[in-house]
Order: C-alpha cells, then sequence, then structure tokens
C-alpha cells in the first residue's frame, strides 16, 4: 500500500514479521492451460493455496458469491461474460489481479481496484512480484495499519493500493489523479468521496 504525501515510501511489512497468511485464491479463466500455468506459479507461493477454479464467468459468479476467496486471479475475454462483468454482478468483491494476453485492458482494470494486471505469458519473477504485493496489501488491511491513525480531514483512500494527501492534488479526472510528482489510478467508485474531501479541505 502506498501513502502519497507527507509519508512518500512505500511501507512493506517483512514477510516473516508476522505469522504467514494463506490467501484462499481463485482462478477465473476459460483456458485450462492458462489456468494450470498460474496454479502451478501459485503453489510455489508460500502465502498463497488454490481453492477452486472456474473455466467461465457465470459460474464464477455462482461459486464466489457462495465461498469465500481472498484473491481472484481473473481473465477478462471469455464467453458469455467478461471478466469485467463478473465483478460488476458481484456482490461482495475479492481483491482481483488480472490475467490477460492484451494489454489494452490494463488501464481500464485499476478502475475495478485491481492489485496488479499480468500478461499472458505470466513471467515467474513477475508474479512473485505481484503475490507480495497481493500479501503486503492483506497484511496492511487487516491489521489496521497507517491508515487508522492519518487524520481523515487530510487523507483518503483513492485506490486499494494508495492512500493520498488532499493538499498535494494538484488535479483529477474520472480515472486519474495528479500531484507534484506523479500521476495515479482513481477508482471508479472513489471519485465521489475525493470531490467531497476536497471540497471539504478547502474550507478547512
Amino acid at each position: 500500500m502506498y501513502f502519497i504525501g507527507i509519508l512518500d515510501t512505500l511501507y512493506v511489512p517483512k514477510a516473516n514479521s508476522m505469522n504467514k497468511p494463506i490467501l484462499k485464491c481463485a482462478i477465473v479463466d476459460d483456458s485450462a492451460l492458462q489456468r494450470l500455468s498460474i496454479v502451478r506459479l501459485i503453489e510455489k507461493h508460500p502465502y498463497l493455496e488454490v481453492i477452486v477454479e472456474y473455466n467461465n464467468a457465470i459460474e464464477a459468479k455462482i461459486g464466489l458469491e457462495t465461498t469465500k476467496i481472498d484473491l481472484v486471479f481473473l481473465d477478462i475475454e471469455m464467453p458469455i461474460m467478461s471478466g469485467f462483468a463478473l465483478l460488476d454482478d458481484l456482490t461482495l468483491k475479492p481483491q482481483i489481479i488480472f490475467v490477460s494476453g492484451k494489454t489494452r485492458y490494463a488501464f481500464k482494470a485499476f478502475d475495478y481496484d485491481a492489485l496488479d494486471y499480468l500478461h499472458k505469458p505470466i513471467l515467474k519473477e513477475r508474479f512473485s512480484n505481484a503475490a507480495h504485493k497481493t500479501v503486503s496489501n492483506f497484511k496492511m488491511k487487516n491489521n489496521g495499519t497507517f491508515e487508522v491513525i492519518l487524520p481523515e480531514d487530510r487523507f483518503l483512500r483513492i485506490h486499494k493500493s494508495y492512500i493520498v494527501n488532499l493538499d498535494k492534488v494538484v488535479r483529477y479526472n474520472s480515472k486519474v489523479i495528479e500531484l507534484e510528482n506523479q500521476h495515479l489510478p482513481l477508482s471508479r467508485n472513489r471519485k465521489s468521496q475525493l470531490v467531497e474531501a476536497l471540497t471539504a479541505s478547502m474550507k478547512r
């Protein structure tokens, strides 16, 4: 998780700094070979465990509403229902890592609070980086580290991976926030909160 503004650095708890969490994973992909490749990558990671596989989004929608899953590796282009459509229909949304053979969906993926976007074929090192980032995010979220002590009138979560200092926001649109030195993704369901927070901060 990144804290942008007064806190300029990335805080990532060390892997052995607390009890090892096991994230229950689901894989949603219409390709059996792709599912197998992800399974093999997950099996090599000590924090992840494959609970279930789905070969289409329809089955996944039913399963994910009834099965406790922490992380979904989600393909985008699938028959009948896309990965994006699946997320639109889910009541409870787990953490998502998109997996796609095409790069053109990457920007849209972060509108859905995606933790990462992996391009097929997935490189081992790239997968490992995404997995470690996901585990760090999971630890941070479940231990309430830092966010609860930040002043609510000055800091706002704009994405699963980012919290910004409102005083550092230069401009924004429906997808991106621009700070003094960088651009960050803005989740589509966070824009109204951002507008309200910025309006309130100007009145301080």
